[in-house]
């Protein structure tokens, strides 16, 4: 029996809501993955016609309940917000879409999800971390499961015009007036650009349609409501985009996401929610004359877009639909294995396919640190290796992973980035402990290798990337003989920055070797800088960076007797071993953390 999934939205039919034909983009997907999912609405959102609502999702027998907010539809009721109640609590949920840019009492009210559901899901880091900033992780499970475009991506290579397109909806808010703006500068000083519009226009916003459409040049082309297919068609044929929007760039805008699956050069504006990966890809602009300029290089052949749209479209694939599916399947499947499915039994999980639990975690000054041992992270590694839907990455940190975050905000987001990240120090462990969490031994790099390749012996391919000269190959030696581990490549990086040339050189040396895990060994921070920017130009399974474990396993240094490590005591054996290079590390960034921890148990101060 499939299991059955209700989304509820504003309304079943609403005129152009993003979030309802995100929700029926998302119930087919799950479709694809054997889960059940209907989009339902209310009428309206006023007492009598919500209790009408109650009654037929109760008739419906559902799983879960799946609440998408804000929604067109919902206006200013609060009666979405109990819809959680109508079933157990722990088998209903919420996304939250753009909750920064809510009006401030909705933005207020979302927090009663805290109470009335089990997850509270967002679609990035900064929105999560926005509404951490009221009243922390308290309530619900909080994550984060991005989001996909409903535009397709177009599947042949068309030729491109020299059309600039503005995609999206027209409403207030959106950027248009300034894509417009770019439009008349661009044809008063005879540029060979073309501008079109290719949006959908909300039924409450068609009076301001009609007025700017009346404003804008007579030359700018309005394309309004085409078939998704055909709005791929037009971005994979156009030259650029000019997405200006007022908040900046961010992983909420699917026009965006659109626009570069498609191949198209997308200038738009930075703000705080444009993460570092997307600053890389985008042509970010203060206006509308750097905006021109830019369009200009890219016609007279001084500014290139191949790098950054190639690496664009490799980006987006972490947001494929299929992906989104499985994620969700992953929480709805953890939800009921708890305490909803110990109320009924009979409640079916998802298919064996996404039969995963979603690990437990906590947070350390601002870091996501996975409650998992190293059973859990051999299980894990092999679901994603089978998988092979995406470059997965493995963070280990300890102590001083998480101190070298405090003065480098970018690290901290390559931290939480990554799709696990497991406490490989044994402070932490006491930390995970202090939250509640059964940890009972760190996740230690050397042996989570030593028991990978025990038990998966010659089963899959390795690569190992890191180490001094010839510890790579001595170590793929050692593993070979003592569990037959299949190493299909070593690579030993210079002491200094790899050139363009010598990155593009890795890359296709990896690629060329198709390992189905590429283990990491340099020092943090590079190791977990260097999986964060080559995930996306590597389709290997997985990525972990083990940091000493190479040195260790292949006896270039000397490991920490177990006592010693057991007791939370090897920092003191390696900084006698090291002193020089180790002093400030433990010294004086060990107290840094040790007082910064204490203040954020204290509630002195948070870190998110």
């Amino acid at each position: 029996m499939a299991l059955k999934i209700c989304f509820i939205v504003g309304e079943e039919n609403p005129n152009h809501c993003g979030v309802k034909d995100y929700s029926f983009r998302l119930a087919s997907a799950l479709g694809g993955i054997g889960i059940t999912a209907t989009v339902s609405g209310a009428p309206n959102w006023g007492t009598r016609a919500f209790f009408s609502f109650c009654r037929r999702l109760r008739e419906a027998n559902y799983d879960i309940l799946h609440i998408q907010y804000p929604s067109i539809g919902f206006r200013w009721s609060l009666w979405p917000h109990f819809s959680g109640c109508l079933m157990s609590h722990s088998r209903s949920a919420v996304t939250l879409h753009e909750y920064s840019v809510l009006p401030a009492v909705q933005r207020y009210s979302t927090h009663l999800f805290r109470w009335t559901t089990a997850q509270v899901l967002f679609t990035t880091e900064f929105e999560a971390a926005r509404y951490r900033e009221s009243l922390g992780r308290w309530g619900a499970v909080q994550q984060i499961i991005p989001i996909g475009s409903n535009v397709p991506t177009h599947p042949a290579d068309l030729a491109r015009n020299l059309n600039v397109i503005y995609f999206g909806q027209v409403r207030p808010g959106k950027g248009i007036e300034e894509f417009l703006e770019l439009a008349r500068l661009s044809f008063r000083l005879s540029r060979p650009f073309g501008f079109m519009v290719v949006a959908s226009v909300p039924r409450k916003h068609s009076g301001y349609y009609r007025t700017i459409r009346e404003q804008a040049p007579s030359s700018v082309q309005w394309l309004i409501d085409l078939p998704l297919d055909d709005v791929a068609k037009v971005l994979a044929s156009s030259f650029a985009a000019y997405l200006p929007f007022p908040k900046g760039a961010s992983y909420r805008s699917g026009s965006m996401l659109a626009a570069m699956a498609n191949g198209l050069p997308v200038i738009t504006r930075a703000g705080p929610a444009t993460a570092p990966e997307l600053r890389d890809v985008l042509m970010l602009v203060a206006g509308v004359d750097e905006a021109l300029a830019h369009l200009d290089g890219l016609y007279d052949g001084r500014e290139s877009a191949q790098a950054k749209t190639s690496q664009a479209r490799r980006l987006v694939k972490r947001f494929s639909w299929e992906e989104i599916a499985l994620r969700h399947a992953e929480i709805y499947s953890a939800m009921l294995s708890g305490r909803a499915r110990k109320e009924n039994p009979t409640l079916p999980l998802a298919n064996s396919a996404c039969r995963t639990r979603a690990p437990a975690a906590f947070s350390v000054l601002g870091v996501r640190v996975d409650s998992v041992q190293i059973p859990d992270v051999i299980e894990q590694m092999e679901r994603w290796i089978a998988g092979r839907s995406a470059c997965r990455c493995i963070a280990f940190t300890g102590m001083h992973g998480i101190s070298e975050t405090q003065d480098d905000p970018s690290f901290k987001q390559i931290l939480n980035s990554a799709d696990l990240v497991v406490a490989d120090g044994t402070p932490l462990v006491w930390l995970g402990r202090w939250h509640g969490h059964a940890m009972r031994r760190r996740v230690y790099g050397p042996e989570l290798v030593q028991t990978f390749c025990r038990k998966t012996g010659p089963l899959y391919r390795h690569y190992f990337y890191g180490g001094g000269p010839g510890v790579a190959d001595r170590l793929a030696e050692i593993l070979n003989e003592q569990y037959g581990v299949r190493t299909v490549g070593t690579y030993t990086p210079p002491f200094r920055p790899l050139t363009e040339e010598e990155k593009v050189e890795v890359d296709t040396r990896i690629q060329a070797a198709d390992p189905d895990v590429v283990w990491v060994g340099l020092s943090t921070p590079k190791q977990e800088r260097w999986m964060f920017e080559h995930r996306l130009d590597l389709s290997v399974p997985l990525l972990a960076g083990v940091g000493a474990a190479f040195d260790f396993i292949a006896g270039t240094a000397k490991q920490a007797p177990a006592w010693v490590q057991e007791n939370g005591l090897e920092w003191f054996f390696r900084f006698t071993h090291e002193p020089r290079r180790l002093w400030r590390r433990y010294l004086v960034n060990g107290s840094k953390f040790a007082w910064n921890v204490s203040l954020e148990l204290s509630g002195l101060r948070k870190f998110d």
